[in-house]
């Protein structure tokens, strides 16, 4: 794992899953202690204490949340045997290990579909460094596939850690000299929703009146925003249920699917459903015979 300091990409998503993993350990016996900083050199402080606590049996598994970034490749943490492992990543494979895989196609098939139900025709998006390209393709797909329209000078990047840099590249996408200017926008990243959010208040842009946004989340810890964008992500109470599911699995001697993919849902999608949860755990009242 990465350390979430903001000097890391997955910053908010750090965020989430600590913020989960802790209530877990509130609600349950279950412990999930977090490791940071653990990349590929095995002589650090931490990776030491993370060889040790695997190997004195103190751990039922390990989650790895996005592996591909810490360069774990042929290191004991990754190859040792007899310890289960999942990897949490937006890719569909990872080594030898099970992928809970965060199904960016589906947040962008989704945001798009939103926006053209909208009206919306005319799309912008706005990511940051480390975005797959085959999202980029798949998202450049999608758009002729719906008949809609963008730009190459319409897909934009923040490189991190400045995102505040978010700010300018949507004035510059949508201020008042722009012949012509998208009325759609897609933030790909929670990182950045907050900064960019502030370009769109820059702008004097109406929204969602003269451009509707959706901007990527990781539930329930949204990203602040004065403005009323749609938030559609992912929900990190699932991930991490999914993750702890494939580790039970494989110390009861079965094997986990290699791949989960869990989709994009919008923000008021999930709310229905964990009000329909809580409504079908509540115990039925009134039902008991009188005495």
């Amino acid at each position: 794992p990465k350390p979430p300091s903001i000097t890391q990409i997955r910053s908010r998503f750090w965020t989430a899953l600590s913020n989960e993993a802790a209530q877990l350990g509130q609600a349950q016996p279950r412990k999930v202690p977090i490791y940071y900083g653990v990349d590929g050199h095995s002589d650090t402080e931490i990776s030491q204490k993370l060889l040790t606590d695997m190997h004195s049996h103190r751990l039922a598994g390990l989650i790895f949340a996005f592996p591909e970034e810490a360069g774990l490749g042929g290191t004991p943490l990754l190859e040792e045997p007899g310890m289960p492992r999942v990897a949490v990543t937006t890719q569909a494979e990872f080594h030898h290990l099970p992928v809970i895989c965060l199904d960016m196609r589906s947040f962008i098939d989704r945001s798009l579909d939103y926006l053209a139900s909208r009206g919306r025709r005319r799309i912008a998006l706005l990511t940051v460094t480390g975005t797959r390209a085959e999202h980029l393709e798949h998202f450049n797909n999608a758009i002729k596939s719906r008949k809609l329209t963008t730009k190459p000078y319409w897909v934009q990047c923040v490189g991190w850690p400045e995102t505040q840099w978010a700010r300018n590249v949507v004035q510059l996408l949508l201020h008042d000299d722009q012949t012509t200017r998208p009325d759609g926008l897609i933030i790909m990243d929670d990182n950045i929703v907050e900064y960019a959010t502030a370009g769109l208040v820059g702008s004097n842009v109406s929204v969602p009146g003269d451009v509707e946004v959706v901007a990527h989340c990781n539930f329930p810890w949204s990203a602040p925003s004065v403005l009323p964008i749609k938030n559609l992500g992912y929900d990190a109470r699932q991930v991490l249920k999914l993750a702890i599911d494939c580790v039970d699995r494989e110390r009861r001697g079965q094997s986990p699917p290699k791949l989960t993919k869990v989709p994009a849902i919008f923000e008021e999608e999930l709310a229905a459903a964990n009000s329909d949860m809580r409504a079908a755990n509540e115990p039925l009242r009134g039902s008991g015979k009188r005495q």
